[in-house]
């Protein structure tokens, strides 16, 4: 019933102080939208830019929502889960081959690099990619099978195969 009372109080309050009701609710559910956006994302800037676009939401869409708190928690959700996937679309092979981390001059050496297109040749693009965010980003095989839209269990076995093929190649 408290869902139904915001809603009301809201949509009135909108009449007479806009900024006085925004402000009811986002004090009233700020915590919420906090807690399920870093259920999702770890980064602090980010978690904010979800809370701060979710209200935006809905402000601009207020005729359109039934119930405050469910709306919310719905729009957080959905725009972590946008960003998610487009961090994880961010990872590509050329960022790996050319890793501008200053502080490592093993990244940036040339034997690095040749490593790196070994790897690639033997292996294939997506072996390579496994490898390099396990050893060298330090993912662990959930967040990859994220990355790759995979399990982790596949990811694991991929991981370990494709070291084996190339210990076995490297040997030749």
């Amino acid at each position: 019933m408290k869902k139904d009372f915001d809603l009301l109080l809201f949509k009135s309050l909108m009449v007479i102080d806009k900024e006085k009701a925004f402000k009811y609710i986002y004090e009233q559910y700020n915590p919420l939208c906090y807690f399920i956006a870093s259920s999702y994302l770890t980064n602090k800037e980010d978690i904010n830019d979800v809370i701060q676009q979710t209200f935006i939401n809905l402000f601009n869409n207020l005729s359109n929502v039934d119930n405050i708190k469910s709306y919310l928690c719905k729009t957080v959700k959905n725009i972590a889960l946008n960003i998610i996937k487009k961090e994880s679309k961010m990872i590509d092979y050329d960022e790996l081959i050319n890793l501008g981390d200053e502080d490592s001059k093993i990244k940036g050496s040339i034997a690095y690099q040749e490593l790196l297109k070994s790897m690639q040749n033997i292996l294939g693009e997506d072996d390579t990619k496994i490898i390099i965010l396990y050893l060298i980003y330090g993912y662990d095989f959930k967040k990859i099978a994220e990355i790759f839209k995979s399990n982790s269990k596949t990811i694991k076995t991929k991981y370990y195969r494709a070291l084996k093929k190339y210990q076995k190649e490297m040997k030749k």
